[in-house]
């Protein structure tokens, strides 16, 4: 028994490997993290530049669009501005906080409309016909015009 205790004193324990560390990562790893990073910014940018309103943009269009067309027929340009200014104060309403936008009335809707808009158009130009038209008997300003810096807003406004 004594060669079998000193061929077993000779014996080592079993020495298990070093952990495998978690850092650094490896390169896919890194590629992933970047990814993802990249995902999240691009999402951020996408909800608050401006791309979650394209539905409703496109909407507003396409009622302008409408407007124009039973312009071309009737040619009551009243009607037209006042459905045009309605469509523009709920363009706006959906944008813009209430608070900012549902009380403005006469000069201070149309400096409203030209701050956002990034135009002079609606203090102006063709755009005084919001206010002026619901007055009158006759729509003297040029709506195509308006309809065109409306279209414009709808597209530019901050």
């Amino acid at each position: 028994m004594n060669d079998l205790d000193a061929i077993l004193s000779k014996l080592h324990d079993i020495h298990e490997p070093d952990s495998v560390a978690i850092w650094p990562l490896a390169p896919g790893w890194w590629a992933l993290v970047g990814l993802i990073v990249l995902a999240a910014i691009a999402a951020i940018i996408w909800k608050f530049v401006g791309k979650g309103d394209r539905p409703a943009r496109r909407e507003a269009l396409r009622q302008l669009h409408q407007l124009r067309l039973a312009y071309s027929q009737h040619g009551d340009g009243v009607r037209t501005v006042g459905e045009i200014s309605i469509l523009l104060r709920r363009a706006c309403l959906a944008r813009y906080p209430r608070a900012n936008v549902a009380g403005l009335t006469g000069d201070a809707w149309l400096d409203f409309l030209d701050q956002s808009g990034r135009t002079r158009e609606f203090t102006n130009g063709a755009g005084r016909i919001l206010i002026t038209a619901p007055y009158r008997d006759k729509a003297d300003g040029d709506i195509e015009a308006l309809v065109g810096i409306t279209s414009k807003w709808l597209f530019t406004a901050r």
